[in-house]
């Protein structure tokens, strides 16, 4: 195994910030569940970086693994690319291999699209909510959260490889497209209560955002009148409304596919 260069190290640190992860197509991901996850998808993984200490007493992880793509590095050195406190004793970049790609409308039965939603950790329990009841795709609105950003990877635990993740346009090009092809849904406290629609076999894209502002709110001047309001039924004397990852994976479930 060849050692890591400085070069290398830099490169990693950089991957960081979002420019970056932009001009080269890579983001960075850290642990050994999430490349466990990672590693059975082949071409994604891009390059790793590990102690020799723990290459040894692992092999099996790295079973398969060209050696050209593994470096080794010190502790020390993980420490000063990793995005955590407590670094993990595995460091890898991945490939965006969605960049620049359009979901599949016309095969699609299920697409989640994420509008306005910031915060990283719902972002990422969302993808990996939609992973697990069986959605065909994440879209993320143009003003959104990075989805490629470390905190929406970690949160993810790996369902991106196997539930592909997409980024709109600002003019909103692939929410319009889903309007034409699929039943529209999307969370607001004015809406209908969602498991007024459990069951439903036509194809479906639902939208999550703020259910307090609504879908309206930001949303590009196009015409959705046709798309229909949904609310998680409960309780808004005691709270106002739902963390938005709770929410949508209430609607997530009910709206599976059948």
């Amino acid at each position: 195994m060849n050692p890591v260069s400085k070069g290398e190290l830099s490169n990693f640190r950089k991957l960081y910030q979002k420019k970056f992860r932009r001009e080269t197509g890579l983001f960075p991901c850290e642990g050994v569940h999430l490349f466990e996850e990672v590693k059975r998808h082949p071409g994604w993984i891009s390059q790793i970086l590990t102690t020799g200490e723990f290459f040894s007493d692992r092999q099996d992880l790295f079973r398969g693994i060209p050696s050209q793509q593994i470096r080794i590095a010190s502790s020390r050195e993980l420490q000063s690319v990793s995005g955590t406190d407590s670094p993990q004793p595995v460091l890898f970049t991945v490939v965006n291999r969605y960049a620049g790609k359009s979901p599949d409308f016309f095969h699609s039965r299920r697409i989640l699209y994420l509008h306005q939603i910031q915060d990283p950790g719902n972002a990422g329990t969302l993808i990996r909510t939609a992973a697990w009841f069986g959605w065909d795709s994440v879209i993320f609105s143009f003003d959104s959260a990075d989805w490629t950003n470390p905190k929406v990877i970690r949160s993810t635990m790996g369902a991106f490889v196997s539930c592909p993740v997409f980024e709109d346009s600002p003019d909103g090009a692939l929410l319009r497209e889903a309007g034409k092809q699929m039943a529209g849904y999307f969370l607001d406290m004015e809406g209908t209560p969602v498991q007024s629609v459990s069951g439903t076999r036509h194809p479906v894209c639902l939208v999550v955002g703020n259910e307090s502002n609504g879908f309206q709110h930001g949303i590009p001047s196009q015409d959705f009148s046709a798309w229909s309001k949904l609310h998680i039924p409960g309780h808004p004397d005691r709270v106002e409304s739902l963390n938005a990852g709770i929410a949508g994976s209430i609607a997530l479930f009910q709206l599976r596919p059948q």
